[in-house]
């Protein structure tokens, strides 16, 4: 994939997925600027981004429009979820309404608020890749706010890929099973919850954050110039199993 020279934002580059990207993009001779509330632990050109604050994205706007910058792509990776629960089947417990809308505004209208101050300065020809979950399209416990808001980002990438369509900007997402990372910690690290998911996918086990980055690099590079709006699976198998 040629990917040598041009330019992607990648939001949520300081750890896990994000991280991973980013560091590939540069691997492969991209430009990257990497977008987190905290600093990265690579070089990279770096912006202190928090994309819940108005303000925030402002000063990126600004900073793209005082410089000139253009980009190829943006991906974003950044999300807020919950540790896992374990329950009886029996029982039954509703988020709270506060912590909903809070993972609401960071994992889908933040996202959209950001695409829709930065589209101007977004390529012909240039690809926004969104990073789902299989909790789009299954049920997790005591969650809804994370699974809703990731089959939102699904159905946003779709509406964006008609919207931005006539300047040849395409949207997709990645959705993704059971990722080993900072956010999935708690459940790999308890034997019971690892082993659970594992058996719940086609491979036996969990995937890894280079497992993520070459799909993300396809849907980036001109290869991938006639996919969009669409969802491209990397789980292990786990929304394919049946018995």
């Amino acid at each position: 994939m040629e990917l040598k020279g041009k330019k992607f934002l990648v939001v949520g580059a300081s750890r896990g997925i994000g991280e991973a990207i980013a560091k590939s993009l540069i691997f492969n001779n991209a430009n990257v600027i990497g977008l987190s509330r905290n600093n990265l632990n690579y070089d990279c050109e770096y912006i202190k981004f928090d994309i819940t604050k108005d303000s925030s994205i402002d000063l990126l706007k600004n900073h793209l429009k005082t410089n000139q910058i253009f980009f190829d792509g943006i991906v974003f990776a950044a999300a807020k979820s919950l540790p896992p629960k374990n329950r009886d089947n029996d029982s039954y417990e509703l988020q709270d309404p506060e912590v909903f809308n809070d993972i609401i505004k960071t994992n889908l209208l933040s996202i959209y608020n950001c695409i829709h101050k930065l589209k101007d300065f977004l390529k012909k020809d240039s690809s926004i890749v969104m990073i789902s979950s299989i909790g789009a399209h299954l049920s997790f416990p005591n969650n809804p706010g994370y699974q809703v808001s990731k089959a939102g980002l699904e159905a946003m990438a779709r509406s964006l890929s008609y919207d931005l369509g006539p300047k040849n900007i395409r949207a997709n997402s990645v959705v993704l099973g059971y990722i080993k990372t900072k956010m999935t910690e708690n459940s790999f690290n308890n034997k019971e919850l690892r082993e659970e998911r594992e058996n719940r996918t086609i491979l036996k086990r969990w995937g890894n954050v280079n497992e993520v980055t070459g799909i993300v690099k396809f849907l980036l590079s001109e290869e991938s110039k006639y996919i969009t709006g669409t969802s491209i699976i990397v789980d292990g198998g786990w929304l394919s199993k049946g018995l």
